[in-house]
């Protein structure tokens, strides 16, 4: 069995796309290029090359105790500032007042 230019045949009917090799260089500046981009962090958000690796508090868990706490380092990231929190738990979301978040909920809870 044959595979087509730039698959790699790895058993039985079974191939692999394979990914062009960067030299160094290139690795260097693309591992730049994305670390530069990735420090753009949203309002109220800040980046930390040392983040929690316990999850983010978002609106939807605001008023839950964390059972997680660690002093170990996780990957660097933007967090949201102290005060704030994210709007939803996607990484990507904005970053609000927890007041806000506590006004939203009871306005909720009241309709």
């Amino acid at each position: 069995m044959y595979c087509l230019f730039l698959f790699s045949f790895i058993g039985v009917g079974l191939a692999i796309p394979i990914t062009p090799m960067l030299t160094s260089d290139e690795l260097a500046a693309h591992k730049a290029d994305q670390k530069e981009l990735s420090k753009t962090c949203p309002a109220n958000a800040e980046w930390r090359e040392c983040s929690n690796l316990c999850p983010e508090k978002h609106c939807g868990n605001i008023m839950m105790v964390s059972s997680c706490f660690s002093l170990r380092c996780g990957g660097p990231k933007c967090m949201c500032q102290e005060g704030f929190v994210r709007t939803s738990e996607a990484n990507n979301a904005d970053c609000v007042r927890r007041e806000t978040c506590i006004e939203k909920n009871a306005q909720a809870l009241r309709t």
